[in-house]
C-alpha cells in the first residue's frame, strides 16, 4: 500500500529530474505475476472484517482501545488500499511505469508471516520489474510485520547503514 505510493512518488520525482538516492519499502515484497492478475485481484474479498482484523493483529497491528466504528473504517480503508496496490503495480509492470533509477531497499520483520518464506527467489527478483538498480533486502531480528514502533532503533540503523551514513550524520542535506 505504501509501496505503491513510494514507487509512484519516486517515479514522478525522477521524471521531473530530481535525483532520488533510494526508495525504502517496509514489510513487502513484489507480488509474482501482478501484471497478469493485479487489475482484478482482491486477496481479502471473501474474508470477513473480524477474521481480517484478527489476522492483522497476529502480524502486530494493535487495535487496542479503538472503537468498533473505527475498526470497521480501518478494514474498509485496508481493503481499498490493497486493491489499489495491486492495480497500481499491474499498471506499472504492464505498460505504464518507467523503471526507477533509484535502488529499492526492502526491510522485513524476521517473524513476519507475509514475507518470511519469500525473501529469496522470484519474489525478490520482482523488484527488477520496478527498478534498474540492484535491490537489497534486510531483516529486523524478532520483528513482525508492523515493526516501526517496536523496532524503531533497528530500523533507523538499517536506513542509515544502507545509505552509508553514520548515526550522527544529518539526514537532510542542502
Amino acid at each position: 500500500m505504501g509501496a505503491a505510493l513510494g514507487v509512484e512518488l519516486t517515479r514522478v520525482l525522477e521524471m521531473a529530474g530530481t535525483g532520488v538516492t533510494a526508495l525504502f519499502i517496509g514489510g513487502l515484497l513484489p507480488s509474482a505475476h501482478v501484471a497478469a492478475y493485479g487489475r482484478f485481484f482482491d486477496p481479502w474479498g471473501f474474508v470477513g472484517n473480524a477474521r481480517l482484523l484478527k489476522f492483522l493483529n497476529s502480524l502486530g497491528l494493535s487495535a487496542e482501545g479503538i472503537g468498533e466504528r473505527e475498526k470497521q473504517m480501518m478494514m474498509k480503508a485496508f481493503r481499498h488500499d490493497v486493491r489499489a496496490y495491486y492495480r497500481y503495480f499491474a499498471w506499472f509492470t504492464g505498460k505504464g511505469g518507467r523503471k526507477l533509477s533509484a535502488p529499492v531497499y526492502t526491510v522485513l520483520g524476521e517473524t513476519d508471516r507475509l514475507t518470511r518464506h519469500n525473501e529469496k527467489g522470484r519474489k525478490r527478483r520482482g523488484w527488477a520489474d520496478i527498478s534498474k538498480a540492484p535491490a537489497a533486502v534486510g531483516k529486523l531480528a524478532g520483528a513482525n510485520h508492523y515493526f516501526t514502533k517496536t523496532h524503531a532503533n533497528e530500523l533507523a540503523d538499517f536506513l542509515t547503514q544502507s545509505l552509508g551514513l553514520k548515526a550522527q550524520d544529518p539526514v537532510v542535506r542542502s
